[in-house]
């Protein structure tokens, strides 16, 4: 058959089927390909399938269990959970990939680990609703916002029963230990606590019944106090503390006492003075919520577990946000000229690792100054943010700086760049420690009020002062940036699932049934180098490995992506850091040569060391390195047609 006929035949295939986008037919048709045609293939039959799988294990109990509260309507509500020490089995027994990672964690069977509660609310996008939206609790409970709503404490209570379901099961108590069962019969015992609640500062509001940035007392962990509401962008902390050492510290005991006395004071004051009373504690009173369920209160302990999460304090609504725009318009006001045309031509020299997508030239267009002006605010997502974080630095230290004017407004920002470097690097636990963090966080608000920025501080720059407490408590800063990307995974079958009677059920077992299968792949949390997907290798690379090895391989694969060890990805086109030498290199291939991992990369020459980043100029010198050899992709901006600005990570200077 020719190139056309199967052309044509495929066209005809798609347009017989229901509308699929190109890459999930692809996957599609490749795996009928590679695994033969299912025997079972009616609608019926997915849905059983997808059942089998999740349902077909009830070690501890069903895989789905449902829990009955009273609505505000008076009618019974009823919560969707999954049992997690059930899920827990089963993805024991279906991936190797999870069972080695908790060994490697695992040093003795007297080892408690710490479960981090992650709550957020996702649009899921459901085209029947005309309020498509959905919430989502850790892959373990669903809900309807609506039945949410009718809840009495929302998604306190929601909160409340996921974790009375984990805490307070009736067969598991977590505290002694549960036992999973591998395939081969050998049994791993583990243990766990509640460890922190990480998650947005709205998600922290609800769950703990606090009046958070629209209360007197605006900070759970100690006491501050401020003036208007978040809501319109206009609170400001009257507290400016600017180090740890200048704030007044609460504890889990005197939280529990101010619960105690709210509840006194609701039995004896009147329903205004009351409403007063919570307005300068801090908390609102609701029965059904979190931290006035008796049963919890050993359990729940808002002030020990309370985690900021660093993402939505710097770049949603945060303090890069209010930063970049308060340090752009001082700018414009001292130039007298339109500083975000400038700023979008600088930043088309920038050129980003290919796994990063964000178009930085695209966030100085004319249409955001405006909007900008308007919200008193750089509005961007957090990836965007964060890509430009640096590049904007080179802006300011090379192409304003150079003018004179707002020095003390760019010292602020590097030493906010600084800051946020430091929190990056918290993940690879060497080159943060809680010490140069709180140094590193005290020189930026030090900087801030010596820039005349101490009035537009909002509570998200009073959050930032516990950070380095939370850093020695926990050993690193989770954050939600892997979280938020899982959204994608709910919206994925949310927003095609039309059945509404049974929405919640549906989107949970799809849920359950995507994660299962995701950690049955093979070597999941695996940290060595290895290529993202294997494709045979063309014939010229082939050639060129065999000359170059000397032998000949059975097996030659390649991919434009691989990913790098312990963490990272890198891709062809990139510039990397090398381990050893910390030389600059361009790579050229990645290829699996007999499953050992080898790179073609031009090393660069390296013209001057700056604090930040290296001027380098490419050459044509090529060589062929084992690709554990890399250490990270790089972010570099193109100064002529061989030299380079490369901005080296912190953790890697």
């Amino acid at each position: 058959m020719d190139r056309a006929s199967k052309l044509q035949k495929l066209e005809a295939v798609r347009r017989k089927v229901p509308a699929m986008s190109a890459a999930a037919m692809s996957g599609l048709l490749t795996e009928i390909e590679a695994a033969g045609l299912p025997e079972l293939k009616g609608r019926r039959h997915i849905r059983e399938a997808t059942e089998h799988s999740v349902c077909q294990h009830s070690a501890y109990g069903p895989m789905l269990e449902t829990v009955t509260v009273d609505g505000l309507d008076g009618r019974p509500v009823q919560v969707l959970l999954a049992n997690l020490y059930t899920l827990l089995q089963a993805v024991w027994t279906v991936s190797s990939s999870f069972r080695a990672l908790v060994r490697r964690s695992t040093s003795n069977s007297q080892q408690i680990f710490k479960l981090v509660y992650y709550t957020d609310e996702i649009n899921c996008g459901n085209p029947l609703a005309p309020d498509p939206s959905f919430i989502e609790r850790t892959k373990l409970a669903a809900g309807d916002n609506h039945a949410i709503a009718n809840m009495p404490g929302g998604a306190s209570q929601l909160a409340a029963i996921v974790l009375r379901n984990i805490f307070h099961h009736d067969i598991v108590d977590p505290s002694l230990g549960f036992n999973l069962k591998a395939p081969c019969g050998t049994l791993q015992r583990l243990r766990f606590q509640l460890g922190a609640f990480c998650q947005d500062g709205q998600a922290h509001k609800l769950l703990f019944s606090v009046k958070g940035d629209g209360g007197t007392r605006c900070c759970t962990l100690c006491n501050v106090v401020t003036s208007g509401s978040v809501e319109s962008e206009q609170t400001v902390v009257m507290n400016r503390a600017t180090r740890e050492d200048q704030l007044e510290l609460t504890t889990d005991s005197s939280f529990a006492q101010s619960i105690i006395s709210l509840l006194e004071k609701r039995a004896t004051l009147s329903k205004g003075d009351f409403a007063l009373w919570e307005q300068a504690s801090g908390l609102v009173y609701n029965e059904h919520c979190l931290i006035y369920q008796a049963d919890l209160c050993k359990l729940v302990k808002p002030v020990s577990q309370w985690c900021h999460d660093y993402m939505h304090a710097f770049f949603v609504k945060g303090i890069w946000n209010r930063v970049m725009w308060l340090i752009m318009t001082q700018v414009e006001q001292q130039l007298q000229r339109d500083v975000y045309q400038t700023c979008g031509e600088y930043m088309k020299t920038w050129v980003l690792p290919k796994s990063r997508s964000e178009n930085l030239p695209s966030l100085f267009a004319p249409k955001r100054r405006q909007s900008n002006k308007d919200a008193k605010t750089f509005k961007c997502t957090a990836s965007e943010g964060l890509s430009a974080m640096v590049p904007f630095l080179f802006f300011l230290l090379l192409i304003i700086g150079p003018l004179g004017i707002c020095q003390e407004q760019i010292a602020a920002y590097a030493c906010l760049v600084n800051v946020l470097e430091l929190l990056q690097a918290t993940a690879l636990g060497t080159t943060t420690t809680p010490t140069n963090l709180a140094t590193a966080i005290t020189a930026f608000l030090e900087a801030c009020c010596t820039a005349g920025w101490k009035d537009e501080f909002h509570p998200k720059f009073h959050w930032i002062l516990h950070m380095p407490r939370q850093l020695a408590r926990w050993g690193f800063l989770p954050t939600c940036f892997v979280q938020e990307r899982k959204h994608k995974v709910a919206k994925r079958y949310g927003g095609r699932t039309t059945n509404t009677q049974g929405y919640e059920k549906t989107l949970l077992m799809e849920l359950l049934g995507h994660n299962i299968a995701d950690l049955q792949e093979p070597d999941v949390f695996g940290t060595a180098a290895r290529l993202v997907q294997k494709c045979k290798a063309p014939n010229k690379m082939v050639q060129f490995m065999t000359e170059c090895m000397g032998c000949p391989a059975e097996e030659i694969f390649t991919c434009s992506s691989v990913q790098l060890e312990p963490a990272g990805g890198c891709h062809r086109g990139d510039l990397v850091v090398m381990r050893h030498g910390m030389q600059i290199a361009e790579v050229w291939f990645h290829c699996s040569f007999d499953g050992q991992l080898y790179s073609l990369v031009s090393f660069l020459e390296t013209v001057k060391h700056e604090k930040q980043s290296w001027i380098c100029r490419k050459t044509e010198e090529c060589m062929l390195v084992s690709t554990e050899e890399i250490k990270s992709s790089l972010s570099y901006s193109r100064l002529n047609d061989v030299d380079v600005r490369v901005v080296v990570p912190l953790p890697h200077r």
